[in-house]
């Protein structure tokens, strides 16, 4: 199955998906946790390192994802298969 490069979860409180690449810069330090979604990450400009970088994709993408985030220029800490890690990621958002 090919990436869906609009999918992204819809259900998880807490979250501002932005899709305003000027917003989405002034954001990336402030963020708790950065969110990508496969889409995401290829169109990421260069922005400085930073912690909690994580890529969200369905199960079908994570393979490709992990290869992606590889040889990313941005240091992303891991990726996040939905809905399995659900659970991992609302809690990550209470700390």
């Amino acid at each position: 199955m090919p990436p869906s490069h609009n999918w992204r979860p819809a259900d998880v409180d807490g979250v501002d998906w932005v899709e305003d690449l000027e917003e989405f810069t002034q954001r990336w330090t402030g963020a708790r946790v950065v969110l990508l979604t496969a889409a995401g990450l290829e169109d990421l400009p260069a922005l400085p390192a930073r912690p909690r970088v994580y890529v969200i994709v369905e199960a079908h993408e994570a393979s490709t994802a992990i290869l992606e985030t590889e040889r990313h220029r941005i240091p992303v800490e891991g990726v996040l298969v939905w809905p399995e890690a659900a659970t991992w990621l609302r809690e990550q958002l209470l700390i």
